[in-house]
């Protein structure tokens, strides 16, 4: 039995499973792996949409309903783990950051709770807060896996 762990939101372990799958199938074999090195080493982004064009602002920017620190606290899934939302300091706009293991990247305000990846690996994904019916930030909705909408991460609450 082979576990691959993914806390450093790699695409590796799924490349590596391809490889293996098609070597134990008897089909030729693509080197899914080696691929996926040269796409890290050369910073292209793995969750690119080759679909539709880029989005554009909405006509009327509706600013985020709460202060940046009101985003910022510990989010969790049960299979991806936890990531980590803060402000970003020293930085003028509206910028957090989401880590997730080593990764660290920023995010940019968007529209409304909408926050958009400010660089090339997330660069254009959207990170999604869900409010409840008191007004309290519950959970995250983060870009995590390429062919799904995203994952949803529900916030942690210190005890």
């Amino acid at each position: 039995m082979v576990v691959l762990v993914n806390k450093d939101m790699s695409d590796i372990p799924r490349k590596l499973a391809l490889d293996i799958s098609e070597r134990w199938l008897e089909i030729e074999p693509k080197n899914h792996v080696e691929t996926a090195l040269k796409q890290k080493l050369r910073g292209t982004n793995p969750h690119a949409h080759h679909g539709p064009a880029p989005m554009t602002r909405p006509a009327i920017v509706l600013d985020a309903p709460f202060a940046l620190e009101n985003y910022a606290g510990h989010y969790a899934h049960p299979a991806y783990g936890e990531l980590v939302i803060s402000k970003v300091k020293g930085v003028a706009g509206k910028q957090i950051q989401l880590q997730y293991g080593e990764l660290i990247e920023p995010f940019e305000h968007w529209y409304f709770n909408t926050f958009i990846g400010a660089t090339s690996y997330f660069g254009g994904e959207e990170m999604v807060f869900e409010v409840n019916a008191k007004g309290e930030i519950v959970a995250v909705t983060a870009p995590f896996e390429a062919r799904l909408n995203g994952i949803q991460f529900n916030r942690v609450y210190s005890k």
